[in-house]
């Protein structure tokens, strides 16, 4: 399927932890967190709206509560998805779905297409999708942090060429 991206031109992509997964013991986490440097131009508000997830090269419409995180001191952090009805399919649900189905470590890319819609692709550690990215993104950074990538990265382009064969 070919995506044209919005013009904040930004991918980032992240290991799920247990706690975005909903693994964690510690934790009953109802979102993943994403970067503030991408998805910039959403804005603070949360709201619900329809966003892409795409795995094993097939591409699914998703109900996504998105916005940033707020604190208690109202001061606003980085943008997250959240559950919204636990009671309705959703994209954090059916993210934490499709990481059940194994213990293997999970990694997510995200960026907005042109139409402003999130587009977010969830990768297995050794799946085919993850082979076709093993030799643009340094997975061992990403393990530790947010890894984001724009247009004047060398690996923006090579992913967005990826992006465009999926």
């Amino acid at each position: 399927m070919r995506v044209n991206l919005n013009t904040e031109n930004r991918i980032s992509i992240k290991r799920l932890t247990d706690a975005d997964l909903s693994r964690s013991t510690t934790t009953n986490q109802t979102h993943i967190g994403l970067s503030d440097k991408s998805l910039t131009f959403m804005g603070n508000n949360k709201r619900a709206r329809t966003a892409i997830l795409v795995h094993k090269n097939s591409w699914f419409a998703e109900t996504c509560d998105i916005g940033k995180i707020t604190r208690k001191d109202g001061r606003h952090d980085a943008p997250k998805i959240s559950m919204g009805n636990r009671n309705k399919e959703n994209l954090v649900k059916r993210i934490r779905e499709i990481a059940s189905t194994n213990r293997h470590a999970h990694y997510m890319l995200w960026f907005a297409a042109d139409t402003g819609t999130p587009v977010f692709w969830v990768i297995r550690k050794g799946s085919a999708d993850y082979k076709k990215l093993k030799d643009i993104v340094n997975f061992n950074d990403v393990n530790d942090k947010i890894c984001t990538f724009g247009n004047d990265d060398r690996e923006f382009k090579l992913i967005t060429d990826i992006i465009e064969t999926i």
